[in-house]
């Protein structure tokens, strides 16, 4: 039966897919190799502050708080004494709350700011934690574990869509691998490590860690970022022009960049190469640098590495609003009528040279 389901589940989900219409795309640049893919999906994430506070919130709270999921059937085996049913009940409890988090959840977060619903969510569950520890009355924790079902897809559906809304459309599938691995390794690592709690010492002091951790946990990731979920940006700017290149694969491209900068703006330029850096980085770069002229220390020289001159064709069609605009901030502090300066450059592979030695 279990079997049968399973399978009925499957091919439901593969026939939504299938009629379902998705937009054709108008790809004019080479094809991405998955490896170079999964690369600049990593990339974009490891450049990208926010969403590593996402992650590391996303951690935090899904390692000690999926546990208490994974504590429940001895919960209800051995303080509660239920069977499979009893189980069954207080598990649907959870998903009471769940439902009536997702119901009113959305005029709930236009409310209250994201970080307060995020340790409001901590909070919740570290309580329910602590009453599953002491309490042996059914109804009590069956109106904890409401409470806490609640809490669960507060927390995870706040951090899930702003993590969602802070990339483009070109990298969020793969920007999500990120937050999944981090998701469903700290839910299972809580499990096991909490589970392991409860064997060697018992079920309360099981629950009582798991308490402690969300709490310690929401005090330090507080200061982390965590932005509402916003509408994310569907239309990449408009592409820089590009000089013409015969082989899309050439390369690696060295990018140069002359930055002639106001002296009294100099300190402000460099705040802003910190961004800059980051938007490099994100869209493609290998590596980057940041150098001065030796006679002239306001024209700053910015280089950058590219794989290919078609790795260089993708970074700029992922230049969307929110890079360009740094991009603005900085031209502001150039020199008037001194624009910045680009060059390419490809590399070149000299040939080796066979060198024999005579004798005599």
């Amino acid at each position: 039966m279990r079997c049968a389901s399973w399978v009925r589940d499957f091919v439901a989900v593969l026939a939504a897919v299938a009629v379902t219409a998705v937009p054709k795309r108008r790809v004019t640049l080479p094809v991405e190799h998955a490896l170079d893919a999964a690369r600049a999906g990593g990339r974009y994430v490891a450049n990208s502050p926010t969403l590593l506070a996402l992650i590391a919130r996303a951690t935090v709270f899904i390692f000690p708080a999926g546990a208490t999921w994974a504590l429940l059937p001895l919960v209800a085996r051995h303080k509660l004494g239920l069977g499979s049913i009893g189980y069954g009940l207080l598990l649907g409890c959870v998903g009471v709350g769940a439902l009536a988090a997702a119901t009113f959840g959305p005029a709930l977060r236009k409310r209250v700011t994201p970080r307060v619903l995020y340790a409001a969510a901590a909070i919740a569950i570290a309580a329910t934690a602590i009453v599953l520890a002491y309490s042996d009355s059914v109804v009590l924790d069956a109106i904890a574990l409401v409470a806490s079902g609640a809490a669960w897809i507060s927390g995870i559906g706040l951090l899930a869509a702003a993590y969602q809304t802070q990339m483009p459309p070109w990298v969020k599938a793969r920007g999500m691998s990120y937050y999944l691995v981090a998701f469903q390794g700290s839910n299972a690592v809580g499990g096991l490590a909490f589970g392991t709690v409860a064997q060697t010492s018992s079920i309360s002091d099981a629950f009582l860690a798991i308490s402690a951790c969300l709490l310690v946990g929401s005090l330090l990731t507080w200061r982390l970022a965590l932005p509402r979920a916003v509408a994310a940006e569907v239309e990449a700017a408009e592409p820089w022009a590009l000089p013409e290149v015969q082989d899309p694969e050439a390369g690696p491209v060295m990018v140069t960049v002359t930055w002639p900068v106001q002296p009294e703006r100099l300190d402000d330029f460099l705040v802003l190469a910190g961004e800059l850096r980051q938007l490099r980085r994100r869209t493609g770069a290998g590596s980057w640098r940041l150098y001065r002229q030796a006679e002239d220390r306001y024209e700053l020289i910015e280089t950058f590495i590219v794989g290919s001159w078609a790795e260089h064709e993708r970074q700029h069609a992922r230049i969307y609003p929110a890079e360009t605009a740094v991009i603005d901030r900085l031209e502001q502090t150039l020199l008037p009528g001194r624009p910045r300066l680009v060059h390419h450059s490809l590399a070149v592979r000299a040939p080796h040279r066979l060198i024999a030695n005579h004798d005599g």
